[in-house]
């Protein structure tokens, strides 16, 4: 047993760190010319790029270190703009290079930063750091909620900076118009314009463009999966690409003539009617545009992204797990009996629970299987869950007993059916491994105060989870019924007619031991209340599977439901991101709302005094009563 580091990869591998490591160098070779500048009295014109390039290196640089992919592959085209920025430096904007004190050795420093970026970069896509980066690509491509809203504020923060600049630029532009024969006013416009261009221009829309790129990437937006994502770059890229090829063009030419003492008529003549006004014009508009599709998201799935969506949610349970977890401790809590302490790797607050609630669990498989939680719900840092191992099941419990601290899994949002009602008093009744809902529940009743007794069948105590723990809650509380010793299971018809008037009933366990306590409950207490959680689906008496409609109201479908498909099959051939999970009416996540038509309910979701709503349905294995059933989706 080991606490885990907070880390998604206990330590990447030396390709990885190499890497990251000549990235963070040509970094600081950029911030050693900014100090080189500043120490020789630069002016802030020349020293604000080392500062957007470095931070910007050094968060794609954080983001591969942590296996997002993603991060390399933005770092290599970072690594490209590099050496495009400095060319267009070196050989079209000399008069910039002459700007600074001393123009040789930081031109030096930021070829030899270029070099080692670019190296950098290239390490990243050797096969050691390519094995790393696909091992980490599902769990850690998604950037944490925390960090997503930090890059979220630098991008608007970005965008707005950036079209502000090129608004100033045009109120420039157009007043340079309209000055007539004063050339030291016209002289100081496009002096403003220089300063605002090359103080602000480009690293503002920098700034905008890989901001978006890390939101875009590292969120399930991505980069080619939505219409308005793809339109919203190439007008990003466009906008960057307009000063190289016509703004800064003009501007050096307009200049120029404003230098040879020209007025605002001779320059307007040289340059064309409208200047420097149609290129920053066509700008704004382009960047309002953006904003728009940021606002409104239009145009829906790229080709691409439905393939995607398509392929995800037909793979059973995937619409559902999203949250990365990294498994932080695990330790045995009885014979074949693993309990395992689930963390989010950036070490954030994962969702709520409540007693009784369970998660959806993806391994590295991609098997998806459903545990209660049993840990402390005021935990936020943490879940805990228990596993029994069935070697002859599906495979799942097997696989989950061979994780070890540092491997990486996904768990869903909470759900549950098992709510832990308000009552004057609470009988549990746990079989084996059904104990894990119940605990929580325990832990609850006593901190409130509340009458409670709890029975616990299990073949012997070796086998129990917990069994010490609530036993030391109290012991009067508590009867434990081993089966390995002789001992019969209890009488679950003298327990509930024992019951006191009011308590509820709540049972997980086995399904024999479930069904024994509804037969009693029916008998003993048909008016009383009895919550059940069950971990195998139960084989119903129904009727025969007639063939039905199902209209699709907001979609506006009318489709037909053949005897030999489920009703989920069915819709979701249509309407695909339907959540679903374990596609046999335990778990609960394929809820769908009925408008109209009588269900018929095949669920272990639904209570016996639930059976006869008609509002909702589990379409993975419920029917319909009647020819036609309406849904709210």
């Amino acid at each position: 047993m080991r606490e885990d580091t907070g880390q998604v990869h206990a330590r990447p591998p030396w390709a990885v760190i190499a890497a990251v490591g000549i990235t963070v160098s040509s970094a600081v070779l950029f911030l050693l010319g900014m100090a080189i500048e500043l120490a020789g009295g630069g002016r802030a014109t020349t020293i604000g790029w080392p500062v957007v390039w470095s931070v910007a290196m050094a968060f794609f640089a954080a983001m591969s270190w942590h296996g997002r992919q993603w991060g390399r592959t933005v770092l290599a085209v970072q690594a490209g703009l590099t050496w495009l920025l400095s060319a267009e430096l070196i050989f079209t904007q000399p008069s910039i290079v002459d700007s600074v004190t001393r123009p040789g050795l930081v031109v030096g420093i930021t070829l030899a930063a270029a070099i080692a970026q670019t190296l950098g970069a290239a390490t990243a896509f050797t096969p050691p750091c390519a094995a790393y980066f696909r091992r980490a690509r599902e769990q850690a491509r998604l950037l944490s909620p925390r960090l997503r809203k930090a890059v979220l504020t630098v991008h608007v923060v970005g965008s707005i900076a950036w079209l502000g600049i090129i608004t100033l630029q045009s109120a420039l532009a157009a007043v340079a118009r309209t000055v007539g024969n004063d050339v030291a006013l016209l002289r100081s416009l496009y002096e403003a314009q220089y300063i605002v261009d090359n103080l602000f221009l480009g690293k503002t829309s920098f700034v905008a463009l890989f901001s978006g790129l890390a939101l875009a990437l590292g969120t399930p937006w991505r980069l080619t999966h939505h219409r308005w994502v793809v339109a919203k770059f190439a007008l990003t890229v466009t906008v960057m690409i307009l000063p190289i090829v016509v703004y800064h063009p003009v501007l050096d030419r307009g200049y120029a003539l404003v230098l040879e003492g020209r007025t605002a008529d001779d320059v307007s003549s040289a340059l064309g009617f409208w200047g420097l006004l149609p290129a920053l014009g066509v700008s704004s508009l382009m960047l309002l545009v953006a904003a728009v599709l940021s606002m409104y998201k239009p145009g829906g799935r790229t080709r691409l992204g439905r393939g995607q969506a398509t392929a995800t949610a037909h793979t059973p349970g995937s619409s559902k797990p999203g949250t990365p977890a990294v498994v932080s401790e695990i330790h045995e809590a009885a014979a074949d009996v693993v309990s395992l302490s689930l963390k989010h790797p950036g070490g954030d607050a994962l969702p709520e629970w409540s007693p009784g609630a369970h998660v959806d669990l993806l391994l590295p498989s991609g098997l998806v299987r459903q545990y209660s939680l049993h840990g402390n719900p005021d935990d936020r840092g943490s879940y805990q869950i228990s596993v029994l191992r069935q070697p002859d099941g599906r495979g799942g419990s097997v696989e989950a007993h061979r994780l070890t601290p540092g491997d990486l899994v996904k768990v869903s949002r909470p759900r549950s059916h098992f709510d832990l009602v308000a009552a004057p008093g609470y009988l549990f009744i746990a079989g084996g491994i059904g104990i894990t809902p119940i605990l929580p529940m325990v832990r609850r009743t006593v901190a409130d105060n509340a009458d409670w007794r709890l029975l616990y069948v299990g073949r012997g105590t070796r086998r129990m989870a917990f069994v010490d723990e609530l036993c030391a809650l109290d012991l009067d509380r508590v009867v434990v019924v081993t089966t390995d010793n002789g001992q019969s299971r209890p009488d679950f018809v003298r327990e509930l007619g024992d019951l006191p008037t009011g308590w509820v009933v709540y049972c997980c366990g086995p399904p024999q031991l479930v069904a024994d306590v509804e037969a009693a409950m029916a008998r003993e207490r048909p008016d009383g209340r009895l919550f059940t959680e069950r971990f195998v689906a139960t084989t119903r008496v129904r009727g025969e599977d007639t063939p039905f409609q199902v209209e699709l109201r907001r979609s506006g479908k009318l489709l037909d439901v053949a005897a030999d498909r489920s009703l989920l099959d069915v819709v979701r051939a249509t309407v695909p991101r339907i959540d679903f999970s374990c596609e046999n009416g335990l778990c609960g996540s394929c809820l769908l709302p009925v408008l109209d038509g009588v269900p018929d309910h095949r669920d272990e979701v639904l209570n016996a005094g639930e059976r006869h709503r008609t509002d909702v349905i589990y379409p993975c294995v419920s029917w319909s009563r009647t020819p036609r059933l309406t849904l709210d989706i």
